[in-house]
């Protein structure tokens, strides 16, 4: 995934949530970069239409799920508040990647 996309995924996240902390951000920033190459494949078949907006957010909610102990364990974030962020990230990668007027 590109640099820009992460930004603008963690800068929608930052102003959607404003409290959101500083390890919360990490963990956001942990959970893309290792769904990095996903997510570049996935913006290729969105962009093509091979996959809808619903399929982009099964994918990458299954993916992040895959990380979610891996950072849990990296960051001391509660296994509620961590869920909480993944579901925001899977859903802002697809407000980017399938903007919305």
């Amino acid at each position: 995934m590109s640099e820009p996309l992460v930004e603008s995924v963690l800068s929608a996240l930052k102003a959607e949530f404003p409290d959101l902390a500083a390890a919360s951000v990490s963990a956001a920033r942990h959970l893309l970069t290792d769904i990095r190459e996903d997510i570049r494949k996935w913006s290729a078949q969105a962009a093509t239409g091979h996959i809808t907006p619903e399929e982009l957010e099964w994918l990458a909610k299954s993916r992040l799920d895959v990380v979610r102990l891996e950072t849990l364990r990296e960051t001391g974030l509660s296994h509620v508040r961590l869920d909480a962020l993944r579901r925001r990230l899977a859903i802002h990668i697809v407000q980017v990647l399938f903007p919305t007027g």
